[in-house]
């Protein structure tokens, strides 16, 4: 008999109860979490509430709780979203750091992208962020094409299955399949 796969979920804000929203609120506004985003500030409930009721009219702009057998770990987001051009800007956040998980979500999440046809990112990350920044780089075969006084900024092909790099994406989803039951609730 095999094992049960652990279920890797990708929900939309929009399907989230209030209860499970706010959830998310108070994780992310923990200071380790505020810390490395571009949006330091703390954020209220109402205004939080706003924002995530705007999401059912915004097609620019996705975000998708991460969960590990229904357990919220972390959000990922695409902004600025051009379905034509098929490109965003990406985030993401993680509430706990436990082995790879953060960076199985955020490979997994290449699921999203292929089914909504997002191949073209572009990932802004804080200087202090080194971490973030090597993983970027290294994992996701992202390249450095600018900065400023604050931020990196950082594109790739990855996702194009038209390139010679999404030989990568489809090993790392492969991989992960095999690892997790891979759920996608747009």
């Amino acid at each position: 008999m095999s094992a049960v796969k652990p279920v890797l979920k990708y929900t939309n804000f929009t399907r989230l109860s209030e209860e499970r929203l706010l959830f998310i609120l108070q994780r992310r506004n923990e200071p380790a979490v505020r810390s490395r985003m571009i949006n330091t500030a703390e954020i209220g409930v109402e205004e939080h509430l706003r924002f995530c009721a705007s999401l059912r009219e915004d097609k620019s702009r996705l975000y998708l709780l991460v969960s590990l057998d229904d357990w919220p770990k972390g959000v990922i987001d695409m902004t600025n979203i051009d379905y034509a051009a098929h490109t965003y800007e990406g985030g993401s956040y993680f509430f706990e750091h436990e082995g790879n998980f953060s960076s199985d979500a955020v490979k997994g999440c290449a699921l999203v992208n292929l089914r909504l046809g997002l191949y073209y990112p572009t990932l802004y990350i804080r200087k202090n962020n080194v971490q973030a920044l090597m993983f970027s780089m290294m994992k996701l075969k992202q390249e450095l094409v600018g900065e400023d006084e604050e931020f990196y900024r950082l594109t790739n092909t990855y996702l194009d299955p038209d390139t010679p790099l999404h030989e990568h994406v489809r090993r790392d989803l492969e991989y992960l399949r095999g690892k997790y039951e891979l759920v996608v609730e747009l």
